[in-house]
């Protein structure tokens, strides 16, 4: 075969290969197998990145946070507030109404310190970095959380007072004018420290026509559980509170209406519903046996009661047919 002939086969094949390459059902298939594959990787691939930060955070959060601090210039306090809220504008990412908010918390939900790795989220994310940052920093510094509204914002203490911090807005947020305007803090109906909400910090925030004191009379070390108004998955709504060794609890609230419960050793409880319109009140509990509680707790005890004489007549049968054998 002489040499031309096959260098013409070739091209013919060539030329073959390439047109079907280019027909529009060859592209069409490509085109849904990729698409099948992005559809069915991407969720692996989520999920791998996901536990690498969790990883680094576990392992690196400590380093990572050090370096982050180490880069934020350290002068009188209040400068270096505006200094971390600077750094925090520049380089995180605000995920209100994004679709990556859903990501970010995601991540964040079991570890915390996974924001210093992906550096996005919103409010609960940027409180957090805040106030782990100024830590570092050696300032007096706090997280404040609250029942009401979906939100969480920092303090920190100059010139002898906490001063509040928004750090998703930036250095506007230092001190900002919201905190003292009775429409935005009529949203709040009780505003606590950290995640312990039996430090109540309720009556800096609510303004003073807006603010009840309840006292709440039950039985001894009882659990005082107080529904707020207006109760919805994305902000907290239930306040978990106990009386005192003499049965006294008191409570700073905003004014509106409450179902308020008592809980004493689980089976003796009382609910009432109340409208809380004055700037004292004092509702009084006398629980009683609660009758489904008892009912439900006879019956467990009951079928574990049932369970190990069944288990141990099946042992002793199996004891006894062993000992005849």
């Amino acid at each position: 075969m002489k040499i031309d002939e096959i260098w013409e086969k070739i091209v013919s094949f060539g030329k073959s290969r390439i047109d079907r390459l280019l027909s529009p059902k060859f592209l069409k298939d490509i085109i849904v197998i990729l698409i099948l594959v992005v559809i069915f990787s991407s969720p692996i691939l989520i999920f791998l990145q996901v536990i690498s930060i969790h990883v680094n955070a576990i392992f690196y959060s400590n380093s990572i946070l050090d370096d982050i601090s180490n880069s934020i210039p350290s002068n009188v306090s209040s400068d270096t507030v505006f200094n971390i809220l600077d750094w925090q504008k520049k380089n995180f990412i605000l995920t209100y109404a994004h679709p990556l908010n859903a990501y970010c918390k995601s991540i964040s939900l079991y570890n915390l310190n996974t924001v210093f790795l992906t550096q996005c989220g919103s409010c609960g994310e940027y409180t957090y970095a805040f106030v782990e940052i100024a830590k570092r920093k050696n300032l007096t510094v706090r997280q404040i959380n609250n029942i009401g509204i979906d939100h969480t914002w920092a303090e920190v203490f100059e010139n002898g007072e906490w001063i509040p911090v928004d750090s998703t807005m930036g250095r506007d947020g230092y001190n900002d004018s919201k905190f003292y305007d009775c429409s935005y803090t009529g949203g709040l109906k009780y505003v606590f420290v950290n995640y312990s909400q039996d430090i109540d910090i309720t009556s800096k925030y609510i303004c003073e026509n807006d603010l009840v004191h309840l006292q709440i009379q039950s039985t001894p070390n009882s659990l005082i559980l107080i529904k707020t108004p207006g109760c919805n998955m994305l902000a907290p709504c239930n306040l978990f509170r106990n009386t005192d060794k003499n049965g006294f609890l008191e409570v700073n609230l905003s004014k509106g209406n409450y179902t308020i419960s008592t809980d004493s050793f689980f089976l003796f409880t009382e609910e009432k519903n109340a409208s809380l319109v004055n700037t004292y009140e004092q509702i009084e509990f006398s629980p009683t046996l609660n009758i489904q509680r008892c009912v439900f707790f006879s019956g467990i005890i009951l079928f574990f009661v049932g369970l190990g004489m069944i288990i141990g007549g099946l042992f002793l049968k199996t004891k006894q047919t062993r000992k005849n054998q």
